[in-house]
């Protein structure tokens, strides 16, 4: 079985990101494939002011994530998707 985990990492680390690395451990250890989907909240400190502001324009709906999330579905066709924020 394969699941694809989806999970965008905030800021400041907390429960839900240990959870999901947890998760991610136990279902690698039952036999499931992983196919893990992350995006980094930190990333954005790196930006130059510009993509900040896409960034956050970009909040209801992000294009290229969404284009990239399309093409992970189409190249591994995971069993489950597993979305947690």
């Amino acid at each position: 079985m394969k699941v694809l985990q989806v999970h965008n990492y905030y800021l400041n680390r907390g429960g839900e990101c240990g959870l999901v690395d947890a998760e991610r451990t136990l279902l690698h250890h039952t036999g499931i494939k992983v196919l893990p989907f992350t995006a980094n909240s930190r990333d954005i400190q790196q930006m130059p002011a510009v993509k900040k502001t896409w960034a956050y324009l970009s909040i209801p709906w992000n294009h290229l994530t969404a284009k990239r999330l399309k093409k992970s579905l189409q190249r591994h066709q995971p069993d489950l998707a597993h979305v947690h924020n």
